[in-house]
Order: C-alpha cells, then structure tokens, then sequence
C-alpha cells in the first residue's frame, strides 16, 4: 500500500481514535501551562524591575557637601542640572532648590504647610508624566488632611494658587513626599539633583554628573545601593528562560505520542500486513499527530493569553503576548520534529512481533 500526500491526510482523519484524540488534549494543556509558566516569569521579572526603577534604581543623586563653616555652603548649579536633561541617555533631570521657601496657607490664619522649590523637571525623575508647571501635594502631606488636589493656596506675598496635581505614592524622597511642591526657574542654586538615566546607562550618568560638577563639592552616588544579589531580575528571567522549559514540554509530547503508538502496534501491524512500510506507518502517525496537535496549541495559546490577562487584571502587553506564541509555536514544532523518531521507535519490529499484541 502506497500513500500520496492527500490520500495519507484522508486516511489519518479517518484513522483518528480516542488514543490519538487524548494526545491533543494532553497537548492543549501541557502547551497552555508551559505558555501561563513563561507569561509568568517574565511578568515577575517585569515587575521586579519595574519596581526597582520606580524606587529609583536608574537615578544619580547629586548633593552639596555640608561644610563645617555653614556661611560657605556648597550648593549645586542649577542651570548645569537643567542643562542634562538634553545629555544622551538621560530621561529627565531636576531637583530641589537650597534653602527654605515661604510657607502658604489654605486660608487666612490656617495652619502653614510646608513647601519645597523644584526645578520644571524635578518630578518627571521619578514621575516621568507629571507637568512641568503643576503645583504638586506630596501624599504624606495630604494624608494628614490639611490641602487636596483642587485647595487654594495663599502666599504671604498676597498671590493664590491651586494644587493641581497629587505625587506619586511611591515618591522615594521624603521630602517631596511631605510638602507642597512648587516650580521654579531651575537656574537658581540647588541642594540635590536627581538625574534618571535610561536603562543601562547608570554608569555612564555617574561618570557625567561626576564630569558636569566636577567643580563642585559634590557627591555622585546612585540613588539606590547596588544589588546585592547575585543576578538582576531581568538577568534572573534570561537564566531561566536559557533552561528553555519548552524542550521538556515537546519532550514529554513525544513520549506520549511514543506510549500512544505503542499501544496502537497491532493495528499497525495489520497495516504492514498489507503492505504499508514502517516510513508510511511513521508518516501516518505524524499527520494524525498534526491534525490534533495543530488545534490544540490555538486553544493553548487563547488559554495561556486569557489566563495571564486574568491573572494581571488588565490588558497584557504586545511583547508578553509575542512570547507567549512564540513559546507555544516553538514547543508544537519541536513535538511535530520529534514525534517521527518516537513513532519509528514504537514501530520498531517485525510484522509477526505486532500481530502478537492483539
């Protein structure tokens, strides 16, 4: 019996079995865990390094040196602070001006709340959408229920004004965190600045805060300490994924579609009988494999989408959903690549030696 291409599909679609129809259940789920298994990963790795940069692991911090004569403070310039946020690499730069600013009021003889001078770009270090000429509260400050986003503010100089904005929660300076953030002309002298580098750059921000005050007394340190683990989230995320979990899901497929073919020897012995060599008999399992494995990593793949996006309450992102076909993609084609070595091995023996397993 020999086979052409469309005969030996019409013949697999006919020959499918509960045996093989059970090997793309057991496909669908294996595919959709080992695509929510790598979603997974990569989501905490994102989020770890989300929260790293969000506590300021890509920021150079800048402050003046406090001297023993406090009438020969050191401060910082800045106009060369504003002046970096047009230097490669860097995402935004701004600080707090040195020295104390006039308090305001929310009303006349109210309590007085504390404010802080910041350059334009000051909190788009640590905010990157946040506005250049806001008036901000700092949540520690809101929280104690003196002024809200939307009260008046008035100033000893008879102005008014109105908080326009709230701080992030997450605010790493305290400071900003418990005043009344007001901008201002960022060529007046500061007493920190805070320079956020773009991603792998933090070194390079070091080395150009250190050259751009080197005239200052200053010190150039990161915002948060190095690390002290051995490897970064993201650096932890490649290590797993180098393991690549997908070759052990397409493996444990072809040990199924092995047990499966095994099971099957006296039908196919009956096959030889008639003729069919092992290379057709092999064929003809593999075609039968694809028809049930092709449907099942689609389901696998809208499972492991879904899932994720359950789990994260909220839309995923192109690239994670990217990862998660590729991965999916990548195991069905190894199983599809390995499942005619595992037929041919089940298959392996005489005619005689499969008849007997009836």
């Amino acid at each position: 019996m020999t086979w052409r291409a469309r005969e030996l599909w019409t013949e697999a679609r006919a020959d499918l079995g509960p045996r093989t129809l059970a090997i793309g259940w057991i496909a669908c789920v294996a595919l959709a865990a080992a695509g929510l298994a790598t979603a997974s990963l990569a989501l905490s790795a994102t989020n770890q390094e989300d929260n790293l940069r969000r506590d300021g692991s890509l920021v150079v911090d800048v402050q003046y040196q406090e001297s023993s004569d406090l009438t020969h403070q050191k401060t910082i310039s800045g106009r060369a602070c504003e002046s970096l946020n047009t230097a490669e690499g860097v995402e935004a730069a701004g600080g707090r001006l040195f020295g104390t600013a006039p308090a305001p009021v929310t009303f006349d003889g109210g309590p007085v709340l504390p404010a802080v001078y910041v350059t334009p770009h000051a909190l788009r270090v640590w905010q990157p959408d946040a506005g250049l000429d806001d008036i901000v509260i700092g949540t520690d400050l809101e929280q104690l229920g003196a002024a809200t986003v939307g009260s008046r503010l008035l100033w000893a100089d008879g102005r008014t004004s109105v908080i326009e904005a709230r701080a992030p929660t997450s605010l790493p300076p305290s400071v900003l965190r418990s005043s009344v953030l007001v901008p201002h002309l960022a060529d007046a002298p500061l007493a920190e600045c805070w320079i956020r580098m773009s991603p792998g750059n933090l070194s390079a921000g070091l080395d150009l805060a250190s050259a751009v005050f080197a005239q200052s007394s200053v010190d150039v340190v990161p915002w948060l300490a190095e690390q002290t683990q051995t490897m970064n989230p993201s650096q932890q995320w490649h290590a797993i994924a180098d393991w690549h979990p997908w070759l052990a899901v397409a493996a444990l497929l072809a040990f199924i579609v092995f047990i499966v073919t095994w099971t099957r020897r006296a039908e196919t012995g009956i096959y030889r009988a008639f003729g069919t060599t092992n290379t057709e008999l092999t064929a003809l399992v593999w075609a039968e494999v694809a028809i049930v494995l092709l449907p099942a990593a689609l389901w696998a793949t809208v499972i492991a989408i879904t899932g994720t996006a359950l789990i994260e309450q909220g839309t995923l992102s192109a690239d994670l959903v990217r990862l998660i076909v590729q991965v999916i993609a990548s195991t069905t084609l190894l199983t599809l690549a390995l499942s005619p070595a595992a037929a041919r091995l089940a298959l392996r023996g005489t005619i005689v030696d499969q008849l007997k397993d009836r």
